[in-house]
């Protein structure tokens, strides 16, 4: 019983924590952001790194965040949200399981200011808590 009470209290911190009132949550006005982008680099303290997987995302104009993974993966974000030059990306933590477990090895990862560094039709940088992901347009 101590247990389940204890679980509980964690979950219902964990989802209190998520919530920062007054945030700006209007997304990026470019139009080069809203298409399909693969991971081409991952930088971790100014040095590349070999531990990323080959990742494509599209940023929809609706916020909803499109991976091509497992869609019940507990470590793959649902939404994204921020302004013209930091994007925040949003985890669903509603099932119990999911937010118990630690995704920091996530390559977009949640609780980060990423600051848009570059984005032009053939390129778009993100950096944020001493990482930098390049990205290319996927065909």
């Amino acid at each position: 019983m101590i247990r389940i009470v204890l679980l509980s209290a964690l979950f219902l911190s964990q989802i209190i924590a998520c919530h920062k009132p007054g945030q700006d949550i209007s997304l990026p006005e470019s139009d080069q952001l809203y298409r399909t982008w693969r991971l081409a680099r991952k930088l971790y303290d100014w040095q590349v790194t070999t531990d990323m997987y080959p990742e494509k995302v599209t940023f929809p104009r609706d916020g909803k965040f499109v991976k091509e993974q497992d869609p019940k993966s507990c470590c793959a974000p649902v939404r994204f949200e921020g302004n013209g030059t930091i994007i925040r990306f949003i985890w669903d933590t509603s099932d119990p399981v999911c937010a118990l477990i630690d995704c920091a090895g996530s390559q977009l990862q949640a609780g980060v200011d990423w600051h848009i560094t570059t984005l032009t039709d053939t390129s778009l940088v993100l950096s944020g808590n001493k990482t930098v992901l390049e990205f290319v347009p996927e065909p």
